[in-house]
């Protein structure tokens, strides 16, 4: 893997981490809220909940999308790495 490469690629695993992390934190904060809503609340509560759980997922498969490229990087830098969308490695029950 060439040094350009290998820079990019590892550039890249770290903002989707740091993305895939604010989202558990999102996904937390929804939680919290979801527990501590008001029965009136709790239908719109649960939603904010499941559409945390699915941004969530959606950086967490563009992380490991990001790990699998540099993974798969060529070691010669006689080419580049994938540059296919990233793999859904897990899908929610409700969400298939």
């Amino acid at each position: 893997m060439t040094e350009l490469i290998d820079n990019e690629l590892v550039g890249e695993a770290v903002d989707a981490y740091l993305d895939w992390r604010d989202e558990c934190d999102a996904v937390s904060a929804a939680s919290d809220l979801w527990c501590h809503a008001p029965a009136a609340d709790a239908r719109t509560a649960a939603s904010a909940y499941l559409a945390a759980l699915d941004r969530e997922e959606h950086a967490a498969n563009v992380y490991a999308h990001a790990i699998t490229r540099i993974a798969a990087a060529p070691d010669d830098g006689g080419g580049t790495p994938s540059t296919s969308p990233p793999v859904t490695f897990w899908r929610a029950p409700w969400a298939r």
